[in-house]
């Protein structure tokens, strides 16, 4: 596994990026990294989907109905989708 970090200024200090060094083994340095993107983020695709389900109804009029509908959209979003989105680093 390789690990990335966004371009967020926590991961860029020196303390986390020393860390990271030291404790990761497959760690692209921050000199390499790829232009913050969303398209390398699986997660926004996730947040996507939960986005979508989520509000394909009229607007939620209360914080519980709100609650539920980001219950339901998370529960919904597949193992399948998760595997699929995660073997599709390497194109990204």
């Amino acid at each position: 596994m390789t690990f990335v970090q966004d371009r967020a200024p926590a991961h860029t200090s020196k303390a986390t990026q020393t860390w990271c060094q030291k404790k990761l083994l497959n760690l692209i340095v921050k000199d390499l990294w790829p232009a913050n993107s969303p398209h390398l983020s699986p997660t926004e695709t996730i947040w996507s989907i939960i986005d979508y389900t989520t509000y394909e109804e009229p607007a939620s009029k209360t914080m519980k109905e709100l609650k539920r509908r980001l219950s339901f959209a998370w529960k919904n979003v597949t193992l399948d989708t998760l595997k699929e989105l995660a073997h599709s680093m390497a194109r990204r």
